[in-house]
């Protein structure tokens, strides 16, 4: 709504067109987000009606907000076409990027936005409601927590545990790269004191984006396949 652009733009400076998108490039951050990443448009139609996903009017950054209460706290930039990502100038990390369900005692958590809605995605397409369950992106903190000779929480996530006192189960889906798994021994060698803590980490993927990307794939495959051997008669030849 325009509202919610006022204060966005209020608060961080980030120009927005009308209606708080910009209208002429909004199809570019759909694209982006549904077809390149392979995320759920409806999962994209949500944050975007939430006030949580927008484009920039300028840059043609895809911008994902997160809330202290009503008013805008925290926002992070990634551009579109070229990889740049960023924290907007002055964001909070305690009110990074989230999802909040008050009814579940289970926390998600991520490194990024993207593999946030990824997962979400994934859920989906196992016909697993999306809004069942809590979730959070640590917006790039994991590189400071994996070089530390110490164990660490995020500010993130410090702070949404301390406003979900609900929570009570912890998973882990950060990268599977040295400074992922590292980042999540370390959070989790302090959160298991207080939650039942789980590292949940794509094996065989980059990150939960990449494992989204290849499934989706083999679906499409898989029906392509099922197209050819079945959506002919009798006797038709594929040239």
């Amino acid at each position: 709504s325009k509202e919610i652009a006022h204060k966005l733009n209020k608060e961080f400076g980030v120009p927005f067109g009308e209606n708080g998108i910009s209208t002429s490039k909004t199809n570019h951050k759909k694209y982006y987000l549904c077809e390149t990443r392979k995320i759920d448009r409806e999962i994209v139609n949500y944050f975007i009606s939430k006030g949580m996903l927008y484009q920039s009017a300028n840059f043609r950054n895809a911008v994902f907000v997160g809330y202290d209460g009503d008013m805008p706290a925290y926002a992070f930039k990634r551009n579109i076409f070229k990889n740049f990502k960023l924290e907007h100038t002055g964001s909070n990390k305690a009110f990074s990027f989230n999802y909040q369900n008050k009814e579940s005692n289970v926390l998600h958590v991520f490194e990024a936005a993207i593999d946030l809605l990824s997962y979400m995605t994934l859920l989906k397409m196992e016909d697993i409601d999306y809004k069942s369950f809590n979730y959070l992106s640590l917006g790039g903190a994991c590189e400071k927590i994996a070089a530390k000779n110490e164990a660490d929480m995020p500010i993130a996530l410090n702070a949404f545990l301390e406003r979900n006192p609900n929570v009570q189960i912890i998973v882990f889906h950060l990268d599977n790269d040295e400074v992922g798994r590292g980042a999540t021994q370390k959070i989790m060698m302090i959160a298991r004191r207080n939650y039942q803590c789980f590292d949940n980490h794509p094996v065989n993927f980059k990150d939960v984006n990449d494992e989204l990307i290849h499934k989706s794939l083999l679906l499409s495959t898989d029906l392509w396949i099922w197209q050819m051997n079945y959506s002919y008669p009798v006797g038709y030849k594929i040239m």
